[in-house]
This record gives C-alpha cells, sequence and structure tokens, in this order.
C-alpha cells in the first residue's frame, strides 16, 4: 500500500483508545499500522504499557524512553517521518507527516484528520520529526 492509499483509507477509521488496526486506532496505532501496512516494519505496540490515553505521565515516559531507539530527529520532515506533537507541554501525540506540511493524526471524540502543523493550534506544539532508522 502507498501513503496516499492508506490515508484515503484510514480517514474512515475510528479513535480506539488502544486501537491497533483497522477497527480503531489511537495516535500510536495509526502510526503503528501506516508502517506496517506502508513500509512493512512492526513497531512496538506498548499497548500492555498504559492504561488507557488518559495515563499522560506513562505515555511521557514511554516516548522519551522509545523515540531515540528506532528513529532519528530530522529537521525537514518527508512524507512518513513522525511529528512528535505536546499536548498540556508534553511530548505525548505523534502524527505521520503526509507532505512537508501536514500530519494524519487521530483523536478522541474527532477521529482521524490531516492537519496543518504550521496552523496557529500546532506551529509550537511540535517537539520535533522522526524518521525511523529502516528509511533513512
Amino acid at each position: 500500500m502507498i501513503l496516499e492509499q492508506f490515508v484515503f483509507k484510514v480517514l474512515e477509521v475510528p479513535f480506539v483508545d488502544r486501537g491497533r488496526d483497522w477497527d480503531g486506532l489511537d495516535c500510536w496505532g495509526l502510526i503503528r499500522l501506516a508502517y506496517l501496512e506502508i513500509y512493512d516494519i512492526e513497531l512496538p505496540s506498548y499497548v500492555d504499557q498504559y492504561d488507557d490515553s488518559c495515563d499522560r505521565e506513562t505515555i511521557r515516559k514511554i516516548i522519551e524512553l522509545e523515540k531515540d531507539v528506532l528513529w532519528h530527529e530530522v529537521d525537514q520532515p518527508i512524507p512518513g517521518d513522525v511529528a512528535l506533537l505536546r499536548i498540556l507541554g508534553h511530548a505525548l501525540h505523534t502524527g505521520l507527516m503526509v507532505d512537508t506540511r501536514r500530519a494524519l493524526h487521530t483523536e478522541i471524540n474527532v477521529g482521524p484528520m490531516i492537519e496543518e502543523l504550521s496552523s496557529l493550534m500546532w506551529r509550537n506544539r511540535v517537539e520535533g520529526y522522526y524518521r525511523h532508522d529502516a528509511l533513512i
């Protein structure tokens, strides 16, 4: 599957806390499914390491410990990179870059959407952009 096909298909998938498949996804589930479908890369699930999306402290710790294990921070994102985004001041949210400016992500009560990361809502919340080791 190519990125454009994945985006088109995933826009119909509801947000499900700790969701990891086409039946429902949370933000990491979306990244995980994208990497499996597009790049044939199986990322860790982490689903057994936190209770739900409200478990922010645990999620923050997982991200902090894992973000540099298989990922390299990059200055300029390309499609397929991961945007790490701050929520309430902490890097807790992820989005899949669909081009150099916009990310696909999913949120509770909203579901998947594509947003411009230079928008007023997101421009000060981008923690960084990360590229998987296998894609460098």
